[in-house]
């Protein structure tokens, strides 16, 4: 069985005004490295510090790419969060901290994909 995903990019019902998907830069995939070449700064840490990535909010993927990533260290905040409903169903350790961002327009911090990562699917099924 095949999933059509291209449903799920309209699943936002919100009434809050919408960034155009016209504005959003389309992420691309990274050039495949060459044989002689092993490692590359993205998967490069130091000790103490942890590969991560941060997902942008809605105004964010105007003027950056969707997501990027970045290093953080073993002590950071993140980790002391809980795992959500939806990376702990499926078995996949996944965290999620919130940073501050330039603008002040609540609609502005919208961010589906953390968003549905977040829903607790056992209170959907009890309503």
């Amino acid at each position: 069985m095949t999933i059509d995903y291209s449903k799920w990019d309209n699943m936002d019902t919100d009434s809050e005004p919408e960034v155009s998907s016209l504005l959003v830069p389309t992420p691309q995939a990274p050039a495949p490295a060459s044989a002689a070449v092993t490692t590359s700064t993205a998967t490069i840490s130091t000790p103490g510090s942890i590969q991560a990535v941060i997902v942008r909010c809605d105004v964010e993927r105007i003027r950056f790419a969707p997501w990027s990533v970045t290093t953080i260290q073993a002590d950071h905040p993140v980790f002391s969060n809980s795992m959500p409903p939806v990376p702990r169903l499926i078995e996949l350790p996944l965290v999620f901290h919130r940073v501050g961002t330039l603008s002040t327009k609540r609609a502005d911090l919208d961010n589906q994909m953390i968003t549905y990562l977040n829903i607790d699917h056992g209170r959907i099924a009890t309503l």
